[in-house]
């Protein structure tokens, strides 16, 4: 047993049953609890405690969304706090970025968010919760990704350099933050280009390349915990039109890879990878053309708690989407603006997902 002390008492209390209590608590509690004793300090600090106290972050399913309105200039990180077992309302909290521009998100993981800025400029990893924050390599392309190995129990940045339109030589590099260094560099040369964001899921980081035309390409898969070559992956099987690499968009839910097909004339096909090769595709649903994709290109959010809704980014709304009823059943109301300067546009255009932790940085 452990004790801790007071200036007016004295309470025996085990490390095991303090842990689980504390494990429950938000970050922000945390933080001032450090002040109680060293015991306290000693624990919220240790790998373990953090550990679970990630774990229980993501089985309560609340959830913090970054989102974009518009363009700004300002410096404030726009964000949603949502609890998936009743996602009906979100409210609306605005963070304060460790940068003096707007930073443009490439990924998120485990609570920790990569931040770029203007070219040539420090790339920013940061805890939103902790509000903890460091530099890492200079920005050298906006091509760039962020994800956990679990191999080495590292956060890895990932960017893919392309020279100029004549000279078709590319570099994947991956940078690791445990040791500030750069740990892998592959050359190669494609005559494709990347026509998508890079997508983490399951210790791997996705893209797509397509020829100019659009109709030919594959998905290119990097695994952070290994040091071998890029490799491609197959598109989920269909119909003939599929083939149009450039209508594919890739996404994630619950750290699995999944792809969007736009079939504009009718709907979206959504599939997902569900054993981390692409011989697992699985179709999960298609978005109708009456749910208004003409005019906007919907993204995957979160799953309900239930495992029958998913929470999809449609025409700037936050909406669920009922699997079973293969419709919409209901849109995401936001409480509150934040606080501090708005947004022109009230409309939400990208989404990030991240959870509160105490992961250090």
């Amino acid at each position: 047993m452990k004790c801790l002390e007071s200036s007016t008492c004295r309470l025996y209390l085990p490390r095991e049953l303090l842990s689980e209590v504390l494990t429950r608590l938000p970050v922000k509690s945390l933080l001032r609890f450090k002040c109680v004793s060293k015991l306290w300090v000693d624990l919220i600090n240790c790998p373990c405690f953090i550990r679970s106290h990630l774990d229980n972050s993501k089985r309560r399913g609340r959830i913090n969304i970054k989102i974009g309105r518009g363009f700004s200039i300002s410096n404030y990180f726009h964000t949603l706090h949502l609890d998936l077992g009743n996602g009906y309302k979100a409210e609306a909290r605005n963070l304060t970025l460790p940068l003096d521009h707007h930073g443009l998100v490439a990924g998120t993981c485990n609570g920790l968010v990569c931040l770029l800025g203007p070219p040539h400029e420090p790339v920013v990893f940061w805890n939103p919760s902790t509000q903890q924050y460091r530099h890492g390599p200079l920005l050298e392309s906006y091509e760039c990704g962020f994800g956990y190995d679990q191999n080495s129990q590292d956060y890895k940045f990932v960017t893919v350099v392309t020279g100029n339109f004549h000279d078709r030589w590319q570099t994947c590099k991956i940078y690791s933050l445990k040791s500030s260094s750069w740990c892998y560099q592959h050359d190669f040369y494609n005559d494709l280009f990347l026509v998508s964001t890079l997508v983490f899921a399951s210790s791997v980081v996705h893209w797509v390349y397509s020829n100019r035309f659009g109709d030919r390409g594959s998905i290119v898969a990097v695994d952070l915990g290994t040091n071998k070559a890029p490799r491609s992956l197959s598109f989920p099987p269909g119909p003939f039109q599929y083939r149009f690499v450039k209508n594919w968009k890739l996404d994630s839910l619950n750290d699995s890879l999944c792809a969007l097909y736009y079939d504009y004339n009718q709907q979206v096909d959504v599939w997902m990878m569900k054993n981390a090769d692409d011989k697992s595709w699985g179709k999960l649903f298609s978005l109708s053309a009456s749910v208004d994709i003409l005019s906007w290109s919907p993204g995957l959010v979160a799953y309900a708690e239930d495992g029958r809704k998913v929470l999809i980014l449609n025409h700037g709304v936050l909406q669920w989407y009922d699997i079973e009823k293969e419709k919409v059943v209901n849109d995401v109301d936001v409480l509150g603006d934040g606080d501090g300067d708005a947004d022109s546009d009230s409309s939400i255009h990208e989404t990030f997902t991240f959870y509160e932790s105490l992961v250090p940085l």
